[in-house]
């Protein structure tokens, strides 16, 4: 693929993650005000965790796909500025390698929380992953 459409593909990217990430805060603007409470408040963060962490919601779901696509967009752009990537098919493997990593990270977690009678701080700490996935999509997004 030459680097024109190279570009003109992660410009499009862009283009809808950034109307994607519009219609999620629109939409649930209460789970954004909660998530930067938690952050400072354990009492807010447990009360957040037992309200929203027992069932993933849509607005997570794609909060969760709007940090893979920004952070292996910034990857893809580092690795591109090296000289090791050049084409669009590379951001995929990027984007499924990225992916792939968190889900065996939960998985692993769910196990380990399962065997050891863990379960409840397994949960907390999947569930603070998941704020920090969002803090640091807030700081990929511009950067990107």
């Amino acid at each position: 693929m030459i680097p024109s459409q190279s570009n003109n593909f992660i410009f499009w990217l862009l283009l809808f993650i950034s109307a994607l990430l519009a219609i999620v805060i629109n939409v649930n603007l209460s789970l954004i005000k909660l998530v930067f409470r938690s952050l400072f408040n354990i009492n807010m963060f447990k009360l957040f965790q037992r309200e929203e962490g027992a069932v993933i919601s849509l607005s997570q779901l794609l909060l969760y796909s709007i940090f893979f696509v920004n952070a292996s967009i910034l990857i893809f752009l580092f690795l591109k500025t090296k000289n090791s990537v050049s084409s669009s098919m590379d951001w995929v493997y990027i984007f499924l390698g990225l992916g792939l990593f968190y889900v065996i990270k939960h998985i692993l977690l769910f196990i380990l929380g399962n065997i050891f009678s863990i379960q409840k701080a397994t949960s907390l700490y999947s569930f603070q992953s998941f704020l920090i996935m969002f803090l640091q999509e807030s700081f990929f997004f511009p950067l990107t």
